[in-house]
């Protein structure tokens, strides 16, 4: 049987020496036009220390040292409508911040409905007769992998590991697959290079996919 693929998580987490994060607060946000006023909804938070911004197509948290900026998984809300409407004209309006990294994220989880995780992630990832490998032949054992590697201007991370996620009343255990893209920047041209790397959005997305469609 083949696996079973799932792209579960979207976010950009931007690092910064100084945010102020009573900046983005709902006049500011609404006045602006970067959020529909509609759409800010009840449980968000806005304080001097931390702000949280719930919207149906992306949540928001910022604190003094970062942004991050996470897609709800609601198709009807586009993460790419948000990036394009919403946080990069956020950020060319901040364009005086220290900006020092960016992050693009996106996560899959995968399994095999006819086998175990011990058996999928020994399948996948264990090297038989590697010494360390052979400290974990119990059959409750479970695998995982990390890689690197330049792609452009970013620094593409791959972590794999077993997690486990409770669906209604039962756990069931997926591969997490968590690529993350990141690239620092020097803070003379932060939001120069900022800008440019969320405009490579899709193109991150386009890498991981392919590198997912190898399984």
């Amino acid at each position: 049987m083949e696996l079973q693929k799932e792209l579960k998580g979207q976010t950009v987490v931007i690092l910064a020496n100084s945010f102020n994060p009573s900046i983005f607060n709902q006049y500011w946000l609404v006045s602006k036009e970067f959020i529909p006023e509609g759409d800010i909804q009840p449980a968000s938070v806005i304080t001097p220390g931390i702000t949280q911004i719930m919207t149906p197509g992306f949540h928001m948290l910022v604190v003094p040292d970062q942004l991050q900026f996470n897609y709800t998984g609601d198709e009807k809300f586009p993460f790419q409508d948000s990036l394009r409407k919403t946080l990069k004209p956020m950020m060319e309006q901040l364009k005086e911040v220290p900006y020092r990294a960016v992050g693009l994220n996106y996560v899959w989880f995968v399994s095999e409905p006819e086998k175990s995780m011990p058996a999928l992630s020994r399948e996948m990832f264990c090297i038989d007769g590697a010494p360390l490998y052979r400290a974990f032949q119990a059959e409750d054992a479970r695998f995982g992998s990390y890689l690197s590697r330049d792609f452009g201007t970013f620094r593409l991370k791959l972590d794999v590991k077993p997690v486990t996620i409770q669906e209604n009343e039962s756990k069931k255990e997926f591969l997490q697959f968590a690529f993350n893209f990141h690239a620092d920047f020097d803070p003379q041209h932060g939001y120069r290079q900022l800008d440019e790397s969320l405009n490579k959005w899709n193109e991150c997305l386009k890498e991981a996919s392919r590198i997912m469609d190898l399984l």
